[in-house]
C-alpha cells in the first residue's frame, strides 16, 4: 500500500471511530444535561475543568514526542525502549498531578458535592497515564489505539443511562467514568502486548533524556493550546454561576465535536507531515496545501449552517430550558474555521522543528484570549466569553499565517473562495425556508451547498482518485 493509502487506511480508522466515539459521547452529554439539569451540569463542567488543568501537569507533549520518535525508529527493541521510558514517565508524572490535585481540593473554598466530583475525575486522570493510545499511532496500527476509547464510550453511555436518573445522582458520574477507564485502559495495554509483545518497564537515560528535551517546549504547546480551549470556562466557573456555565458548556459541545474532529485528523497526518518536511519538500507542500482545502470545504458550511439554525438545533438536542445556548454558539461557531486550518500551521510548523514558535504564537493568544475573559466576562458573562474566544482565535490565525508563509505560503483566498461562496448560497436558502422543519433546512442546505460547489468546481475530485489509486493500486502519493 503506498504512502496516501497509509493516510487513507488509518483515517478511515480514525475517523470512524471519532463518529462512534462522538455519536454516543453526544448521546450521554444530552442525557446529562438533560436528566441532571443546567444547574448540577454546569458543576460536572466546572469539576471537570479543574481536573484537566491538572492534568496537563503530565506533560502532555510527550505523546507527541513518542509518536514521532517511535515513527523514526528502525527496530522493535527500540520502539520497546521509548515506550517503556514514556509509560513509566508519565505513570510519575499523574502521580504528582494528582497527590497536588488532593492538596488543592482539600482548601478550595466550594461545597463537598464539588470536592467529591473534582477528587473522583483526579482517579480518572491517574488510571489515564497507563493509556498508550500514541504508542499504536506512532507504529500506525490506528486500529488498536482508537478501540479502547470505542469501547469506553459505548459502556460509559450504557451506564450513564442506566444509573443516572435525577439531580440528585450528579456524584455518580465520574464514579462511572473511572470504573469505565479503569477497564479500557486495561485492554489498551492487553492490546500493546499482543502486538509489539513484552515489554521490560526499564529507564533509559539516553531516550528519557531525549524525551524530556523535546517533550518540554511541545508539553507548553499543549498546555497553552488546552488552557486555551478551557480558559473561556474556568473563569466562567469562577465568576458566573453554575447555571450560566451549563448553558455555555451545551453550546460549546459542538465545538468540542469539531476539536475533536482536527485532531484525530492531525493525529494521522502529524507522522506523514514529519516524514515528507525531511524527505520530500514537495510532496509536503502538496499534501499540506490539499488539508487547507479540505478543511475550508467543511468548515465554512458547518460554520454558516450553524449559525442559522443554532436555536432549533439547540432546542431539539438539549430541550427549551438550554436555548438561552444558542446565542453562544452562534458566536462560537465561528471558531472552527480558525481552529481548522490553525491546526494545519501549527502541526506543519511542529514537522518542520518548529515547536518554539508554536509556543510563543500560543502565549500570545492566550493573552489575548485570556485577558479580554479576565476584563469582560466577569462583568458580561457567557457571550463575553464566547467573542473572546473568536477574537484569540482570528489573531491566531493571522500570526500563524505569517510564520507558515516563512516554509511556504499556502493560497487562502483561493481556496477559500469556492466553500465561501457556496456557504453564502446555502445561508440563501436556509433563510427563504425559515419556516419549513429543521431537517428540511438541514437538507435542502447541505444539498445547496454540495450542488454549489460541484458547479464551480470546487470539490478535489482528482484527490478523491488519487486515494481510490493509492488504496487499491498502490500508487504511491504525489506519483503522476
Amino acid at each position: 500500500m503506498g504512502t496516501l493509502g497509509r493516510i487513507v487506511r488509518n483515517m478511515v480508522i480514525l475517523f470512524g471511530s471519532m463518529v462512534i466515539c462522538q455519536i454516543f459521547g453526544l448521546v450521554t452529554t444530552i442525557y446529562t444535561a438533560r436528566v441532571l439539569g443546567v444547574e448540577e451540569f454546569g458543576k460536572l463542567n466546572f469539576a471537570y475543568t479543574i481536573v484537566y488543568y491538572f492534568g496537563l501537569l503530565i506533560l502532555p507533549g510527550m505523546s507527541m514526542v513518542a509518536i514521532r520518535e517511535i515513527a523514526k525508529s528502525k527496530t522493535k527493541e527500540e520502539v520497546k525502549q521509548y515506550i517503556a521510558t514514556v509509560m513509566l514517565l508519565s505513570i510519575a508524572l499523574a502521580l504528582v498531578a494528582f497527590t497536588l490535585l488532593v492538596i488543592f481540593t482539600t482548601f478550595f473554598n466550594r461545597t463537598m458535592q464539588i470536592k467529591y466530583l473534582i477528587f473522583f475525575f483526579g482517579l480518572s486522570m491517574l488510571i489515564n497515564s497507563f493509556a498508550v493510545p500514541w504508542a499504536f499511532q506512532g507504529i500506525e496500527k490506528m486500529q488498536y489505539s482508537e478501540l479502547p476509547g470505542i469501547i469506553y464510550s459505548i459502556l460509559y453511555m450504557n451506564l450513564v443511562l442506566w444509573f443516572i436518573k435525577g439531580p440528585t445522582d450528579t456524584i455518580l458520574v465520574p464514579y462511572l467514568a473511572f470504573l469505565v477507564n479503569t477497564l479500557t485502559v486495561m485492554l489498551s495495554l492487553f492490546c500493546l502486548f499482543r502486538v509489539i509483545g513484552n515489554i521490560r518497564l526499564n529507564l533509559n537515560s539516553a531516550a528519557l533524556k531525549r524525551i524530556i528535551s523535546a517533550a518540554v517546549p511541545l508539553s507548553l504547546f499543549s498546555i497553552l493550546g488546552s488552557t486555551l480551549t478551557n480558559i473561556d470556562k474556568l473563569i466562567l466557573g469562577f465568576t458566573r454561576s453554575s447555571f450560566e456555565l451549563g448553558i455555555y458548556a451545551s453550546a460549546y459541545r459542538f465545538i468540542l465535536i469539531i476539536h475533536m474532529i482536527m485532531r484525530n485528523y492531525y493525529g494521522a497526518m502529524f507522522p506523514v507531515l514529519s516524514r515528507f518536511y525531511h524527505n520530500s519538500f514537495a510532496s509536503f507542500k502538496k499534501l499540506a496545501t490539499k488539508n487547507a482545502n479540505i478543511m475550508f470545504i467543511m468548515s465554512l458550511p458547518i460554520a454558516f449552517g450553524l449559525a442559522v439554525l443554532g436555536g432549533p438545533i439547540i432546542s431539539l438536542v438539549f430541550g427549551a430550558k438550554y436555548l438561552p445556548a444558542a446565542a453562544v454558539m452562534q458566536i462560537l461557531i465561528w471558531t472552527i474555521i480558525f481552529i481548522s486550518i490553525n491546526s494545519l500551521f501549527s502541526q506543519g510548523l511542529i514537522a518542520a522543528g518548529r515547536q518554539n514558535t508554536v509556543v510563543i504564537l500560543l502565549a500570545i493568544q492566550l493573552v489575548c484570549t485570556g485577558g479580554l475573559s479576565l476584563i469582560f466576562v466577569p462583568k458580561f458573562g457567557m457571550k463575553a466569553a464566547a467573542l473572546a474566544v473568536v477574537f484569540g482565535d482570528f489573531i491566531a490565525f493571522l500570526i500563524y499565517y505569517k510564520e507558515f508563509a516563512k516554509i511556504f505560503k499556502i493560497p487562502i483566498a483561493r481556496l477559500i473562495f469556492k466553500p465561501l461562496l457556496s456557504s453564502l448560497v446555502m445561508v440563501v436558502f436556509l433563510k427563504l425556508y425559515s419556516e419549513a422543519s429543521l431537517f428540511f433546512r438541514v437538507s435542502i442546505g447541505s444539498s445547496v451547498y454540495l450542488f454549489s460547489l460541484i458547479l464551480m468546481r470546487g470539490l478535489p475530485w482528482e484527490d478523491v482518485g488519487l486515494a481510490w489509486n493509492s488504496v487499491f493500486n498502490n500508487k504511491k502519493f504525489g506519483s503522476s
